[in-house]
């Protein structure tokens, strides 16, 4: 390794895994997240070749498209010294022909490494690509059965150029066989994979991709290439003139599968199948795990996953995003707020991905635990390990149970227990290489490794929910949270739908409530009793409107006040204080404001570290913003409830006069500062704070001690 590529940004090389006609793909560690990626280099004389650089620059934008179990993703692009790098997700294993080195594949074995191929390939179909290089070499697979598509460097579609003609007019070999592929004039592929429209130059589609993934399932059951030669040209002509021969197939090879294979290659493209997915269906169906229709057998998947009582609303995004993360990330921990829907969408995630792991997704619950013995406890009761003679398995039995198997294991609510959780998953994560965990708590477990995602409310309507709220009902049934409440209102009253009378109030409502899931369902029941616009004028006493009568929820999500005061139980005195504290802010506030307004002997590294403390309770929320920089704001439901315990406290009196008496100072100084050059930062802070100078001004009005406050308010709202 070159001295100058021991580091290539925040990665730092760790070994070479190999070589070919682009470049070297090393090994590197991403020092900021602390994982291992794959760096594949584009080095600088070969940066100068326009052809090369074009393909480089493809791949990137193809993985840029794709988010898929099945395709290794992209994590970023880096330049350094004239080269160019894609740092890539590592994935650990064989690639497919290093495996076919020792010969045919156990039928099982090959019929499942082929269903996630073909819908790997299938997922980039979708997206209107075209792979144009599927061989063994770009197939990998990691040591507990998941397979990666690889390598779209010539991939072609979704508006991706093909370029100039490659090379010369004569045959010009570019690579060899262990290289990867070759390219003469406009015909670029791997000889024996390629398809005979591919090896002719002509046109391409998806169709293509099918026949060379006939050729690796062909390769898989029998261990031999389907179109062999010695030279480029004896497996071109193979392709072209020469059927695979049937007769290395195994007997105990069904036939479906052989028909499969005839039908992906046919050599005509118009008579081949055409569709990867309906290729996925036939060799489950072949496993025995689905039917050909699609649906699945009665042998039921490995978990305790529970059925789903209520349609499942949006999270499109989110899904994508962590079906993509949990191959590569062995601890993922979903922090949000109470109600913001956590549970539902792990276990959406988890049957998305029980195809990926063999030996079941586990769903444990620790809402109804409290200390780490049953902890424990509810682990194994989850992945069947029952008390024997009233005796909790041990612990060391429930790893001994787990560690060679391929699962992941979804702990839910562990914000109550979360030392004793947090012990578990180190133990799980240290002793069962095949585990992998997706946890949800409203604060992290703090292990190293933890991917935290924190889970958003429901997307809103455009317009918020003042006077600049959306009458567009397009606009308004686009989001998340009206979808949401829409369906709800119509368990609760058969016929109830969304029209242009009563759009813009459920938009409201869903503003009003934060896109918060369990407010939306609470407020939507009440359609049975009243109008939208009713809810709407009620959600000033929202603690006393949103909640159920459901028995069979869990005693903190009965009402929405119930929720938040689970949260707020497990702070620590200092914690409730501040929370308080900062609720009489309106639209947010800055680390200054936050400081200001305590008792004047906190520092503002001493705040920081208060702030951090409830963003990492899912209790605040940070906004970057661009022209006020770093605030801080609490949702609304957190904001009304915190208030509520400030009155309670007997402090609401105090810490409103210190906020007014902030945001009265801002604005004289704004009387002042705001001139020259230094106007335009003055008008944006202004703007930024317009409702706590709008919620200072009624307060000083109110309590009449200083009567020229008013005037210095009134004058900076004007400014703006």
């Amino acid at each position: 390794m070159t001295e100058e590529l021991k580091n290539i940004g925040p990665y730092s090389i760790l070994r070479e895994l190999g070589r070919g006609g682009m470049g070297v793909v090393y090994l590197a560690r991403d020092q900021r997240l602390g994982r291992e990626v794959a760096i594949k280099s584009l080095p600088q004389q070969l940066a100068l070749d326009a052809d090369r650089m074009s393909r480089f620059e493809r791949e990137a934008m193809v993985l840029a498209q794709l988010s898929h179990p099945h395709i290794a993703q992209i994590f970023d692009v880096q330049s350094e010294g004239g080269a160019k790098f894609l740092i890539l997700e590592y994935v650990p294993g064989d690639g497919l022909d290093q495996r076919l080195r020792n010969g045919a594949m156990d039928i099982i074995e090959a019929l499942r490494i082929c269903t996630q191929i073909a819908k790997g390939v299938e997922a980039a179909h979708n997206k209107g690509i075209v792979h144009r290089d599927l061989k063994p070499e770009n197939i990998r697979m990691t040591s507990d059965g998941l397979v990666k598509v690889l390598d779209f460097g010539i991939a072609v579609g979704a508006g991706l150029e093909l370029g100039a003609p490659l090379g010369a007019d004569a045959p010009t070999v570019v690579g060899s066989f262990a290289d990867g592929y070759v390219e003469w004039g406009k015909i670029i592929g791997t000889p024996g994979y390629m398809s005979p429209e591919q090896s002719r130059g002509k046109p391409l589609d998806k169709r293509s991709d099918v026949f060379s993934f006939g050729c690796i399932l062909y390769e898989t059951l029998t261990g031999s290439m389907a179109f062999p030669g010695d030279t480029v040209n004896d497996r071109v002509a193979a392709v072209l003139r020469v059927d695979p021969d049937l007769g290395r197939i195994p007997a105990e090879v069904p036939d479906s599968i052989r028909e499969l294979l005839l039908r992906c290659l046919v050599k005509d493209p118009s008579q081949r199948m055409r569709d990867l997915g309906d290729a996925a269906l036939e060799l489950e169906a072949a496993t025995g795990k689905r039917t050909r229709s699609g649906t699945k057998t009665a042998q039921k998947a490995a978990g305790n996953l529970p059925p789903e009582q209520t349609t499942f609303i949006g999270r499109a995004t989110q899904i994508e995003r962590l079906v993509q993360l949990v191959p590569t990330t062995r601890l993922i921990t979903l922090a949000g707020p109470g109600g913001c829907g956590k549970t539902r969408l792990a276990i959406r995630v988890g049957r998305d991905l029980l195809e990926c792991h063999h030996d079941g997704v586990w769903l444990v619950e620790l809402a109804p635990v409290n200390d780490a013995i049953a902890v424990q406890g509810a682990l194994a009761s989850a992945i069947g390990m029952p008390k024997v003679g009233g005796v909790l398995p041990s612990i060391d039995a429930v790893v001994s149970k787990l560690a060679p198997l391929n699962t992941l294991v979804l702990v839910d609510n562990c914000e109550h227990v979360l030392q004793p959780a947090a012990r578990l998953a180190d133990m799980l994560l240290r002793n069962c290489p095949g585990v992998r965990i997706i946890a949800t708590s409203r604060e992290p477990l703090g292990l190293p490794g933890e991917i935290i995602f924190r889970v958003p409310t429901l997307t809103l309507p455009p317009g918020g929910s003042g006077e600049g709220a959306s009458e567009d009902i397009d606009d308004i049934t686009q989001s998340e949270s009206v979808k949401l409440f829409v369906e709800r209102a119509t368990l609760a009253k058969p016929g109830f739908m969304l029209t242009p009378a009563n759009a813009q109030a459920i938009a409201k409502i869903c503003w009003r409530v934060d896109g918060i899931p369990l407010a939306i369902e609470f407020a939507a029941a009440r359609v049975k009793v009243l109008s939208v616009d009713q809810i709407l004028d009620k959600l000033d006493q929202r603690f006393r409107l949103l909640t159920t009568n459901n028995s069979m929820v869990v005693e903190r999500h009965q009402t929405l006040r119930a929720t938040v005061e689970w949260s707020y139980g497990l702070l620590s005195e200092d914690e409730k204080c501040w929370l308080r504290t900062w609720s009489v802010f309106a639209g947010g506030w800055t680390l200054e404001a936050a400081t200001a307004i305590l008792d004047g002997e906190t520092d503002e590294f001493e705040v920081l570290d208060a702030l951090t403390r409830l963003v990492d309770k899912s209790l605040v929320t940070v906004i970057d913003d661009e022209d006020s920089g770093m605030r801080y704001s609490l949702l609304e439901t957190v904001k009304q409830f915190a208030g509520d315990k400030l009155e309670e406290a007997g402090e609401a009196s105090r810490h409103r006069d210190s906020h007014a008496a902030f945001y009265v100072d801002l604005a004289r100084r704004s009387a002042t500062e705001m001139k020259g050059a230094a106007e335009p930062l003055w008008r944006k802070r202004l703007v930024a704070e317009r409702e706590n100078l709008l919620a200072a001004r009624t307060w000083v009005e109110k309590r009449g001690i200083d009567i020229m406050a008013p005037m210095a308010l009134t004058s900076a709202l004007r400014s703006i």
